[in-house]
């Protein structure tokens, strides 16, 4: 792009100058730790309660212990959303596992009630998490026993 005028170039040059500069600030702000960490988070947790809700909603049946299709595939005991869920569940039970080992380790010349209350007083989201793994690991071993009121329990919870 060939301009003539020198006070128009310097303009032009200021200008892309300028908008580099806020694109770059963009970029910085965007790519810092802390917002990548909440963007993946909310993403995450919007995908988990979409998959969730499709899993309860349409894809949760009894066990498959006659042999019938289920997503296509034969001799599959539980849908293959279902399995995504679980793991997806998991991964949230190791990531409690590690938080608890981090705050032990950080609170080691405590007593060990000590410990653990200081664990679920100073966030109070554990208790939250830990009643959702809780009430997950009831339903899950609820999932896989062949009776109906069994069956039921899992779902509600």
């Amino acid at each position: 792009m060939s301009i003539s005028n020198p006070d128009t170039i310097k303009t032009y040059k200021g200008k892309q100058q300028f908008l580099q500069n806020i694109r770059d600030s963009y970029r910085r702000f965007y790519s810092a730790p802390g917002i990548v960490r909440f963007y993946s988070d909310i993403l995450f947790y919007i995908l988990f309660l979409g998959l969730f809700s499709f899993v309860l909603l349409v894809d949760y049946f009894p066990l498959n212990i006659y042999g019938g299709k289920r997503n296509g595939y034969a001799n599959i005991h539980i849908p293959i959303t279902e399995i995504v869920l679980h793991i997806l569940l998991w991964t949230l039970i190791v990531e409690e596992i590690r938080e608890f080992i981090i705050h032990w380790a950080e609170k080691r010349a405590s007593s060990n009630r000590s410990i653990v209350r200081t664990y679920f007083t100073d966030d109070g989201w554990n208790i939250l998490d830990c009643t959702a793994i809780l009430l997950y690991l009831i339903g899950f071993i609820a999932r896989f026993i062949v009776i109906e009121q069994a069956f039921i329990v899992s779902k509600y919870v």
